[in-house]
Order: C-alpha cells, then sequence, then structure tokens
C-alpha cells in the first residue's frame, strides 16, 4: 500500500510539472482568449482536454492488458472468480480525479493572472 500511494504520489508530481510546463508556454495564449472575450470555464476546459485524453488512451490500453493478466493468473487456481468491470471501472474515476484536481489546480491559476502583464512580456 505504501509503495502504491508513493508511486499514485510520483505520477501526480509528473502530472503537475507536466501542467505547470503546458500553462507557462501557453500564457499569451491564454491572455489572448482572455482579452478576446473567453470566458474562465472555457479556458479551462480547452486547456485540460488533452491530459483527460492522455487517461482515457492509458486506461483503454492497461484494460485489456491487465484483464488478460489477471485472467491467466486467476487459472491457476482451484477455485475460479470472474473478472468484472468494477476495478477497471474504480481505476478510471480514481485516475480521472487525480487529473482533474492537479491539471486544473494549475489551470485556474493561469486564468486568473492579469492579462495585460503577460501580454506585455
Amino acid at each position: 500500500m505504501c509503495f502504491s500511494a508513493l508511486a499514485i504520489f510520483i505520477a501526480s508530481l509528473g502530472i503537475f510539472a507536466l501542467a505547470a510546463q503546458s500553462v507557462r508556454l501557453r500564457m499569451k495564449e491564454i491572455a489572448i482568449r482572455k482579452v478576446f472575450g473567453a470566458k474562465g470555464q472555457q479556458l479551462i476546459g480547452t486547456l485540460s482536454k488533452p491530459f483527460f485524453y492522455m487517461v482515457f488512451i492509458a486506461n483503454g490500453i492497461a484494460w485489456p492488458l491487465s484483464c488478460l493478466i489477471a485472467q491467466s493468473w486467476l487459472e491457476s487456481f482451484a477455485y475460479r472468480v470472474p473478472i468484472t468491470a468494477l476495478p477497471f471501472l474504480v481505476a478510471l474515476v480514481i485516475s480521472l480525479t487525480i487529473v482533474a484536481v492537479t491539471v486544473c489546480r494549475q489551470m485556474i491559476r493561469a486564468v486568473g493572472l492579469n492579462s495585460v502583464i503577460k501580454l506585455k512580456m
């Protein structure tokens, strides 16, 4: 459990750094969109979509592989246990929650900055 929590924490730090770098690189774009009248919710949605797509793609790759591996491992036991979709859905919800908290925090901070100052830089 401790090592799993540590791995999740390290992955969250990686997502945080990736979001911070993405915001830093797109700061002028954010400022221009704000000047042209984009709302904060629209900006957060637009900027965070790629991160959510990555989570869905990663889960799409991991689900079949983990299902096959777990099925072959469970076949070696005397009592058969069926594999349900519930653990996979829980993992998806947890990973989406972690990404939402991590990425949206960066995006909210970037949207709240003064656009004029960022355009002058």
